[in-house]
């Protein structure tokens, strides 16, 4: 059985790869995104049983083209903090980090003599209680389902692959490790200020505008 997980923390949001549709018709590439038709592109694609989509077309030759596009060391923090004050939605839990098995309460309680030891030696050890859909992270192509069977990518349906133990198929356990380019699109900055207003919603239109400018 996988693990319950449908979101992956932390990843680097890479624009252009994980996709479940082609959006729209677009010139011949060098890869089988080429049999890709609009509103389509699954299955018959990368096959019945693929799980990961547009992933499939990460080589290690397109990795190493990506690689070779570093130009400086910068070091770009995208993470998004999450605490028990962060989440916005009444679907994601809070985030807590529990004190476990602490030097002094180990000590003091004496419950867990098999971690004894003639130096004293003790640690500071953490439980974590969070949500897997929340602050810096990546859905897996099974979060978002649709229709009457509740079905998602590639046609993996509820009543085959899902349950309250985790999905079995296009949950975030598929996703391999990504390596390639990344796009920016700066809409703030297109817009002429340093950051949008909270719960502007970007719209398909700023986006092509801003990759106009």
């Amino acid at each position: 059985m996988r693990r319950a997980t449908m979101g992956w923390v932390p990843v680097l949001v890479v624009l252009g790869l994980w996709t479940v549709q082609c959006l729209s018709a677009q010139a011949p590439r060098q890869s089988s995104m080429n049999r890709c038709t609009p509103g389509e592109g699954w299955g018959w694609v990368w096959g019945h049983d693929d799980e990961v989509g547009s992933l499939n077309e990460i080589t290690p030759q397109s990795v190493l083209a990506a690689i070779k596009m570093v130009r400086e060391g910068k070091i770009c923090d995208l993470g998004v903090t999450y605490d028990r004050h962060s989440f916005k939605w009444p679907g994601h839990s809070p985030g807590e980090i529990i004190s476990f098995r602490s030097p002094e309460g180990v000590k003091r309680q004496k419950g867990f003599a098999v971690h004894a030891n003639a130096a004293g030696t003790a640690w500071h050890s953490c439980a974590l209680f969070i949500n897997d859909n929340a602050a810096t992270q990546i859905d897996g192509l099974g979060h978002a389902t649709t229709g009457a069977d509740n079905h998602w990518y590639n046609g993996f349906k509820e009543l085959d692959w899902g349950g309250d133990g985790g999905l079995r198929k296009a949950d975030a356990v598929s996703i391999p490790p990504i390596v390639t380019r990344g796009v920016l699109i700066d809409v703030a900055r297109y817009k002429g200020v340093d950051a949008l207003p909270g719960h502007y919603s970007i719209t398909v239109d700023d986006v092509k505008n801003t990759l106009k400018s």
